[in-house]
């Protein structure tokens, strides 16, 4: 059977390579189809030539998600969004890492955990804080210093702790909204706010697309998702529960905003004994001086609330430390 032919917004229809008469074409970002048979058919032949192990995560009428069999550590995630066309919305390399899953040993004693705070509508563009007129390029810049955590924390066998901010998702009726809260959110520009439709469903609300998770950095099963009332992860919620549970006594913080969530956390953690370990380039604001302003208080009176590092300081010795206990060294 020949292979489907799929057309891109800004160039002519592709199908094979054009170096290649027996290849298949990569999928790029924005790659429309005339169905959604026709993208699944080429998305599958080209994930077979390939040799992609892939599951596909979702199916319904609006979504198809595929991620790799072996997504503790591997990037491969593609979603073709139904809407007007079937487009491709997201689409992450197949990057499997060395650090398998199935052979990690299990660890005791003190964990590090890390929690981070990751929705749609804060790091996706088009989504609320886009929408804003916030400069979300820092936030962007995060994903893949952040997976790179994901994989190595993974590999290594450690709990890891992702974080939703409930107010970021009000219920649909909007009876959760204040009228300071709805006035604020509609002061910029656009005169848009919480509640409005956007790409990814009504801005900050439970249930839409825009407040989950981004698909980059999706839990995987046995990694819970702390949804917290307010801005930090232990006001409200079971967090600090999960972690006594485990004998967490160390804390890898990373994530969104620096300014915000991430710091509120800390502060929180530090109060309830946990040493605080965040991760300086791993962690990013809407505004570089308050980002600065953060990790700067952090280094205050020999670090009152903890210590910071970088990921390329860390992720080696996760990196290491998966491979010891892979082998059976520790």
């Amino acid at each position: 059977m020949a292979p489907p032919t799929v057309t891109q917004a800004s160039s002519p229809r592709v199908g094979k390579d054009a170096n290649s008469s027996n290849q298949l074409a990569p999928p790029t970002l924005g790659m429309s189809f005339d169905s959604m048979t026709e993208a699944k058919e080429y998305i599958v032949a080209w994930c077979a030539q390939e040799n992609i192990p892939y599951l596909v995560f979702k199916a319904d009428r609006r979504a198809w998600v595929l991620t790799c069999k072996d997504k503790n550590n591997c990037s491969f995630r593609l979603r073709v969004k139904n809407v007007d066309s079937p487009t491709i919305s997201v689409f992450s390399p197949h990057t499997c890492s060395p650090l398998s899953y199935k052979k990690t040993a299990p660890t005791g004693g003190p964990i590090t955990a890390k929690p981070y705070n990751w929705p749609h509508d804060v790091c996706s563009p088009m989504g609320y804080l886009d929408n804003q007129g916030e400069d979300i390029s820092a936030v962007r810049a995060l994903i893949p210093r952040l997976q790179r955590l994901l994989f190595a924390f993974r590999g290594a066998g450690f709990p890891i702790y992702h974080t939703r901010e409930d107010p970021q998702g009000h219920r649909p009726d909007l009876s959760t909204l204040s009228g300071r809260e709805a006035f604020r959110s509609r002061n910029n520009p656009a005169g848009t706010g919480i509640g409005f439709p956007g790409p990814m469903g009504r801005f900050l609300v439970r249930g839409e697309q825009g407040h989950d998770i981004c698909p980059e950095l999706y839990p995987v099963p046995g990694e819970p998702i702390i949804d917290k009332p307010g801005r930090g992860a232990f006001a409200y919620t079971d967090f600090e529960l999960l972690l006594k549970i485990k004998g967490v006594k160390n804390l890898i913080l990373s994530g969104v905003t620096t300014d915000v969530c991430v710091s509120s956390t800390m502060r929180e953690a530090s109060d309830r004994g946990f040493d605080c370990l965040v991760v300086e380039n791993g962690t990013a604001a809407t505004k570089t001086e308050l980002h600065n302003a953060v990790h700067e208080s952090l280094a205050l009176e020999g670090g009152i609330f903890g210590a910071t590092c970088k990921v390329e300081d860390l992720a080696p010795y996760v990196e290491r430390l998966a491979e010891k206990r892979r082998n059976n060294k520790t």
